[in-house]
């Protein structure tokens, strides 16, 4: 187990003159903002994975350097970017990042239109340079089918609801031959919704947190952006939704394609990348609370099970009709 004294020293790699140490509650990390002669964000992994966190900061400087708006990391006092660390036992990787500048979704309130195509924006502008990037590393982030919570759903799902498992295993025997090129899959953020990133007063964005980076097909950060607003606070409204997300897809789109082209086999397909994202919440919901769910838990549970096994989409919108309309108000 961690002690104060043991993330103090791991702070203490990256910075002197410690002055305070703020527990951030990650999720999947240890995440803490740190202050001293320098303020930072600190992650420490809870794996040892030292190849994914070069991979990723490979790529975070990449995109940094090619003048994305993400947070970049931090060397530390070693002139490090990542440090593997021994405690009890178990090893964890640990780095640090720059701290982004603006407010984060709940003082910032509903991104706005203006917001949504700044967004699109700056989705395309990642992606288009993704599709230049040649790693550093001989190692290479996870494929899409590599995710933890992905890999584990099958032992989830079979205990929870056998169907489940049956339409989990057609439909990953699907995406495995689902059309790939240079145009329409690479390197994503994966984890692309609205906590992890910022918009500061003057409407400037940054992008953080890039644990989840993975090779997977261009549009799934789009659909994992859409997923989490729609799906919201109220799981059981989704169905009233669909306005909203033609609406939420448009002004993204607007964004996107001022700076890259969107895969026309993906767009048509769009449900399948909702599903994608489903497939991975509900895997991660089932595994901390199968034999305990209730409010949002409850609710989102019992909603994606239905969608799954009666094929009902996640949202009922014709996005190539909006791709169509977007390219049209554009002319």
């Amino acid at each position: 187990m961690l002690t104060d004294t043991h993330i103090e020293s791991m702070a203490g790699l990256f910075a002197k003159n410690l002055t305070s140490i703020r527990n951030l509650n990650g999720y999947h990390n240890y995440i803490y903002e740190v202050c001293g002669n320098r303020t930072f964000i600190l992650r420490i992994s809870k794996d040892d994975n030292l190849d994914a966190t070069n991979c990723e900061i490979d790529f975070l400087r990449y995109l940094y350097k090619n003048g994305c708006p993400v947070a970049p990391p931090v060397l530390s006092l070693q002139k490090k970017y990542v440090h593997l660390v021994n405690i009890d036992e178990k090893s964890y990787a640990v780095s640090a990042y720059k701290k982004a500048v603006g407010k984060d979704w709940r003082t910032r309130g509903i991104d706005g239109r203006e917001r949504l195509i700044i967004i699109g924006r700056i989705l395309g502008k990642m992606h288009k340079l993704s599709m230049q990037y040649k790693p550093c590393n001989r190692k290479r982030r996870r494929q899409w089918d590599e995710s933890p919570h992905i890999v584990k759903a099958p032992g989830i799902f079979v205990r929870y609801n056998e169907n489940l498992l049956e339409k989990f295993n057609y439909y990953m025997s699907r995406m495995r031959k689902f059309p790939k090129n240079k145009d329409s899959f690479g390197l994503v953020h994966g984890d692309f919704l609205f906590s992890n990133y910022f918009f500061d007063e003057n409407n400037r964005i940054s992008v953080f947190d890039f644990d989840e980076c993975e090779y997977s097909w261009y549009i799934y950060d789009i659909a994992v952006c859409m997923y989490y607003y729609l799906l919201g606070g109220r799981p059981k409204e989704l169905d009233s939704k669909a306005k909203e997300a033609e609406e939420m897809f448009y002004h993204i789109l607007l964004g996107y394609i001022s700076e890259c082209e969107l895969d026309m086999d993906c767009l048509r397909n769009m449900n399948l990348f909702f599903q994608l994202r489903e497939y991975v919440l509900l895997s991660s919901v089932l595994e901390a609370s199968m034999n305990n769910l209730n409010g949002w838990n409850k609710d989102f549970v019992e909603g994606a099970i239905d969608r799954i096994l009666t094929g009902k989409p996640f949202i009922n919108v014709d996005f190539e009709e909006i791709y169509n309309k977007v390219a049209r108000d554009k002319l």
